[in-house]
């Protein structure tokens, strides 16, 4: 999903957009690697709370450009 975000933000010629964008693919992409570690434990274990980190940053990068991008982009319907 990352990778299909910074596809879009080439796309776009208003920076702050592309800015927000950026921002949404690198919490997808935070995301997912959030989950293959839960997913596939190494053999050498990670510190307890790093796939928490990603988790946690994950989170707050896409919820932060979802509002700005809301906000920016009031006029588009989200149904």
């Amino acid at each position: 999903m990352g990778d299909k975000i910074r596809s879009a933000q080439s796309s776009v010629a208003a920076q702050d957009l592309e800015i927000q964008l950026g921002k949404w693919a690198e919490g997808a992409a935070l995301s997912a690697k959030a989950q293959r570690a839960e997913a596939n434990p190494a053999e050498i274990p990670a510190p307890a709370n790093a796939a928490e980190s990603d988790t946690v940053r994950a989170v707050r990068l896409i919820t932060d450009a979802t509002a700005a991008l809301r906000q920016a982009c009031s006029q588009l319907k989200l149904n």
